[in-house]
């Protein structure tokens, strides 16, 4: 794992979340030397960020007639929710790399899936990493609605919807799985429930083949450690 790069994109993924900060809940932000809870809340965090985001996308088709009502919607859904998402990926990572008393070592497939959304990878003039294909995808959605451009809207939600289906979301299989199991997490606690190991995914990833899409997470093939197959 490119370690001073992906904490370089968590800074910059933070201070730009803080810059339109919204308030929506009390943000977690990253934590540096994670505890089993911390890793517990920002699983559940995520999961609300997750199903926030993809509640959004499926409902935009319906919003393309009425642009400035999506503009106001995905402003608010990347201010206060995508946004957080990089906070919770460091607290993930700090889990397996910081002095967080936590005897195991993330596997391959771990530091594949933290390395896909943090830095990625640059094919052709296209960054694959959340900043890039969430973040500012996001920020562009609001202003192309803001100048009425619909189709131009359409075409980056189709983006969006991509790389969540074929990234984000197979990579959080891994992530939330293996942190879980790390921090003992999958005993289910009376009062939680234990937290989610994958994400639901959203209508709209049925329109993506994901074993043909450029760019698309393969860190599913990685290594898994004794944390079992992702996504099961």
């Amino acid at each position: 794992m490119r370690s001073a790069d992906i904490i370089s994109f968590l800074t910059l993924a933070a201070s730009a979340s803080a810059a339109h900060h919204m308030a929506k809940r009390n943000d977690l932000g990253t934590v540096a030397v994670p505890t089993a809870q911390d890793v517990e809340n920002a699983i559940n965090e995520w999961n609300l960020d997750v199903n926030t985001v993809n509640s959004f996308l499926e409902r935009a088709p319906g919003e393309l007639d009425d642009l400035p009502t999506l503009a106001s919607d995905a402003h608010n859904v990347a201010s206060n929710f995508a946004a957080e998402e990089p906070n919770q990926l460091g607290t993930l990572v700090n889990w397996f790399t910081s002095d967080s008393n936590n005897p195991d070592s993330a596997p391959d497939a771990f530091h594949c899936a933290a390395n896909d959304l943090a830095v990625g990878q640059t094919i052709g003039s296209t960054t694959f990493n959340f900043k890039s294909l969430v973040l500012d995808v996001f920020a562009d959605i609001v202003e192309d609605a803001n100048a009425g451009n619909r189709d131009a809207v359409s075409n980056l939600l189709d983006v969006v919807n991509s790389y969540r289906c074929c990234n984000v979301l197979p990579d959080l299989d891994i992530l939330w799985r293996d942190s879980a199991i790390s921090a003992d997490l999958l005993i289910q606690n009376p009062v939680t429930g234990g937290v989610p190991i994958t994400p639901a995914r959203p209508s709209t990833c049925s329109a993506f083949d994901c074993s043909k899409t450029v760019g698309a997470s393969t860190c599913s093939t990685e290594d898994n450690g004794s944390f079992g197959t992702p996504g099961s």
